[in-house]
């Protein structure tokens, strides 16, 4: 596809429960998905940021954007998919976009309260479900 990923993780992931990695590792297969199909984009940047009370997936193209119109269209099986697993977590989905200027697809899921992040500023490599979009 020629599409350039530039990846970053930051927080520590080894005990993120398997539902949020699930949940997280399918609404990144279908942003990228919708990037190849649909929006013409040359680069995409992801950021998986874990905090001490959530995780944040943001996937942001430069690619041909949405009208204002289809943002909020979650009636389209894939970004309806995207918003039903973060609201099965707990979550939101937010879209940002515009023609021409491409979309931005920001995930918050929270995190149970076990959960804590004692290395927030590192970059963990149990992040393994990431490893197939390499």
């Amino acid at each position: 596809s020629g599409i350039c990923i530039d990846f970053t993780a930051e927080g520590d992931f080894k005990d993120l429960p398997e539902s949020h990695q699930t949940g997280l590792y399918r609404i990144l297969q279908e942003c990228l998905t919708n990037v190849v199909k649909h929006a013409d984009a040359t680069e995409v940047v992801v950021r998986l940021i874990k905090s001490v009370d959530e995780v944040q997936l943001t996937i942001a193209d430069n690619g041909r954007g949405l009208a204002k119109s289809s943002q909020g269209a979650f009636g389209h099986y894939g970004l309806l998919g995207m918003r039903e697993r973060a609201e099965q977590l707990g979550g939101r989905v937010a879209i940002n976009s515009a023609p021409g200027q491409g979309t931005t697809v920001t995930s918050t899921i929270p995190l149970p309260a076990k959960i804590s992040n004692d290395d927030q500023g590192k970059s963990d490599a149990n992040v393994h479900w990431l490893t197939s979009f390499n």
